[in-house]
């Protein structure tokens, strides 16, 4: 038996797994990537990468590659709802809206979101792993048993192998039998419904063109469900049917998947090509923990939750659990943090998991309501009406599609304990200078060119003050540096203007802000949420009190 040595093992290659390897990597943490499949599906499964998670990819620099392959949502930025994607439009929801509401989106996050579907972002995340060469991958492995205790981890391969790592990440998916087997239990609610996938090649140009959507909802007396645009360029989509009698375990044949698809585009001269199916249960998993009792082996992604497609959750809330992970592991790993860190990680995370869930079920209830009204009206020979009376209904379905404010606003709470819903609003995003809150954006200047706050925490915390107030809080920092070690933390003077020692607040956004005058400063952690906002009284106390609640028995008391 052959026996090797990683630091972290990530057992799942989906988009979870590839950015917690990504993460890992970059901080020089020996990581092991494991996947099941010797290939990534063709099948798109998801299509949504959400603000949040953009900004993930844009400080791993694969938001430039995932845009090549993907779609903007500048070119996409309604949803429409019809009969057939021929026949008459039943209406729609401007996920831009006016300018004003457009120019808080554009001022809100460095980037936009985009659509780029899962098994390209897969693709491109695995080839960009290169790039890091503390990072290794096996394909066509299956990894068939773990053994924790209070030291690590041993994996055995299904070949009898083994592996040995201080940590593992399961990302292995919903279907994934390793959780059970480290005392994790899985728990699945009552399924919504039967889902029907249908990927196949058209060029709908003709019959889009000029009013094009990220999303078709069609309704007629033959199929409802949606039309969902993966690559127009490509001339590639994914029509996704809800209600279908259909048996989970058996495919409909190619003519039955040509003929769904043409009720949907209501047109019989379009050439189709059907690429892949697959039929799967709608509702939502968690699990009981997320982690094991030695907090040796942490799940994250399908494997501690999923939820019904309905709002396009699942692949960011993964990709995001995997955010919030990796620097913790690198905290522990590298010694500037006790494993007492770790314990925040299911306490941050999964009230979000559990939001997102429960608007998933919502909107996939308040949709299938709007499907009974409108097959009621359009059965009922009342189609010319039908745009009037479903205006109420379509602008009701707003959140599920509108949903900046849930994307970008969520608040984490290390206790689990929220005094104020984790999302205070889920359609509109409201800047927040809160603990547990991403980091309001705001652009600044270092050696004239621009940067963004999240640009200073990749990897890093950052905190940041006023011109008056840094060396004080410089001093602060270099006598517990000296005693804690690397610990990876930088102080960033903001002053209203140009500096050399100092980013320059061109715009006079930071300042006012984040509340930086006199003394006060504020420490952005590295997944880019508020760490703490700290008055600037005593620097050399706040500071210690700040690193003693992160670090645990690693800090000191001042």
């Amino acid at each position: 038996m052959s026996v090797e040595d990683c630091e972290v093992l990530i057992v799942g290659g989906g988009p979870t797994g590839l950015i917690a390897a990504h993460l890992l990597g970059r901080q020089g943490i020996r990581t092991h990537l494991v996947e099941s499949r010797s290939s990534a599906s063709i099948h798109p499964r998801a299509t949504m990468v959400n603000v949040r998670t953009a900004e993930i990819l844009r400080d791993l620099d694969l938001l430039g590659p995932a845009q090549d392959v993907g779609t903007s949502l500048e070119a996409l930025s309604r949803v429409s709802f019809h009969t057939t994607l021929v026949g008459a439009e039943l209406g729609e929801i401007d996920m831009v809206g006016d300018a004003e509401k457009l120019m808080r989106t554009v001022s809100a996050s460095p980037v936009l979101p985009l659509i780029c579907p899962q098994n390209e972002l897969q693709t491109l995340a695995l080839r960009e792993l290169h790039n890091y060469p503390s990072v290794s991958v096996e394909s066509g492995v299956e990894i068939a048993d773990l053994l924790a205790d209070s030291e690590g981890i041993g994996a055995v391969r299904a070949d009898g192998s083994a592996l040995r790592a201080s940590y593992v990440i399961l990302a292995e998916g919903i279907h994934g039998r390793l959780r059970q087997r480290v005392g994790i239990t899985v728990e699945a609610s009552a399924p919504l419904g039967t889902m029907l996938d249908i990927h196949f090649t058209a060029d709908l140009g003709a019959v889009v063109g000029g009013n094009e959507s990220a999303l078709y909802w069609v309704v007629n007396d033959d199929v409802h469900g949606v039309l969902i645009t993966v690559s127009p360029q490509r001339g590639t989509w994914l029509l996704e049917l809800t209600g279908m009698d259909i048996n989970p375990s058996a495919m409909p044949d190619q003519n039955e998947c040509e003929r769904l698809v043409r009720s949907a585009i209501g047109a019989a001269d379009i050439d189709i090509t059907i690429e892949s199916v697959r039929t799967w249960a709608m509702g939502t998993t968690a699990v009981d923990r997320w982690s094991d009792v030695h907090q040796r082996v942490f799940v994250a992604g399908d494997a501690a939750h999923s939820f019904p497609p309905t709002g396009g959750f699942g692949m960011n809330t993964g990709i995001q659990d995997a955010h919030n992970l990796a620097w913790k592991l690198h905290g522990v790993l590298r010694g500037w943090s006790s494993p007492r860190l770790l314990s925040t990680y299911e306490s941050e995370r999964r009230p979000v998991a559990d939001f997102n869930a429960g608007r998933s079920v919502h909107n996939a209830v308040a949709m299938d309501e709007f499907f009974t009204q409108a097959r009621s009206l359009i059965g009922s020979g009342h189609e010319i009406g039908a745009a009037a009376a479903l205006a109420d209904g379509i602008e009701r379905q707003r959140p599920h599609f509108d949903f900046y404010g849930q994307a970008r606003g969520f608040v984490y709470s290390s206790d689990g304990n929220h005094p104020a819903p984790v999302v205070a609003d889920v359609v509109d995003y409201h800047p927040r200078v809160t603990v547990g809150a991403v980091a309001p954006h705001v652009w600044l200047e270092a050696d004239g060119r621009r940067t963004a706050v999240s640009d200073l925490t990749n990897g890093t915390f950052a905190l940041l003050t006023s011109v008056e107030g840094a060396a004080e809080w410089q001093d602060s920092f270099g006598a517990w540096a000296s005693v804690l070690g690397d610990i990876p933390l930088r102080v960033w003077p903001v002053s209203p203007v140009p500096r050399p020692d100092a980013l320059h607040d061109f715009r006079d956004d930071a300042l006012g802000v984040f509340g930086l005058s006199g003394g006060a400063a504020i420490v952005v952690r590295p997944d880019g949420h508020i760490g703490a906002i700290l008055p600037g009284a005593d620097p050399h106390g706040e500071l210690a009190r700040y690193l003693n609640s992160i670090l645990g028995e690693k800090a000191v008391t001042s």
